[in-house]
């Protein structure tokens, strides 16, 4: 997926403050697929384009050594 063709909310997800409606992002959904599988197998999802700050810093909590991914709406996903 390319992170610079979409918005950030689109990418991870959005909350909706006055109706309380989580809205999955492109990322989310595929992490927390690849999240609830249960076979051994390497999973990837490919970025491809430039690097931005805006959305790299989303991507902290995956890469260090808990492996979770905060949402904006307070859920963790945790990678197996």
């Amino acid at each position: 997926m390319n992170p610079k063709g979409m918005t950030l909310e689109e990418m991870f997800g959005t909350y909706d403050q006055l109706s309380h409606e989580w809205r999955e992002g492109l990322f989310s959904q595929e992490f927390r697929r690849f999240a609830n599988m249960t076979d051994d197998k390497k999973k990837w999802i490919l970025l491809d384009g430039p690097i931005d700050y805006s959305w790299v810093e989303n991507l902290n909590s995956i890469l260090d050594d808990n492996r979770k991914m905060a949402l904006p709406n307070g859920e963790q996903i945790k990678m197996s």
